[in-house]
């Protein structure tokens, strides 16, 4: 059985010069995506973020998002998706609800994040997408940089999928 998270690396075995993913003039072939769906998903987990914790992201369309869906699939984390037009209110409602670990945010929407990190005491780690490095959040291309590029070990199977 095929699972979400088993899609990038298959397609790299099968495609691995094919383009896989266009963001604006970027052009990532289905190797390059899975290398960095890899290394992504280590870094989360040299984080300390453990199989079922969850991933709050507010993005808009971008390869990040992407490569952060299936990063999460790989590891057994699980991915929350936050409506780019919630006001800092609604995104920590969220959040907190969710009981999120980590909040993944695009640059675009810095003013509200800003907001947002007052309002979410449970969140360990916070991410930039297009900076960091600052302020105790990291930048999104740091950690795919520094991740290991081999696939992440985490065991998952069909059941991790479903919700109890």
């Amino acid at each position: 059985m095929l699972l979400v998270g088993d899609m990038p690396k298959r397609n790299s075995e099968i495609y691995p010069k094919k383009i896989g993913l266009i963001d604006g003039d970027k052009r990532f072939s289905y190797k390059e995506v899975n290398l960095r769906i890899n290394r992504l998903g280590n870094a989360l987990q040299e984080m300390g973020l453990k199989k079922g914790e969850k991933v709050a992201v507010m993005a808009p369309n971008c390869h990040q998002f992407v490569e952060l869906y299936f990063a999460v699939a790989k590891t057994g984390l699980v991915v929350v998706p936050v409506n780019t037009r919630f006001l800092a209110e609604e995104a920590s409602r969220v959040i907190n609800h969710s009981e999120s670990s980590i909040f993944v945010y695009h640059n675009a929407l810095e003013d509200v994040a800003a907001k947002v990190r007052e309002n979410i005491p449970g969140v360990k780690h916070f991410i930039s997408i297009w900076g960091g490095g600052n302020g105790g959040t990291y930048s999104y291309e740091d950690l795919v940089q520094k991740g290991s590029a081999v696939e992440p070990q985490e065991k998952i199977d069909q059941d991790d999928y479903h919700s109890s």
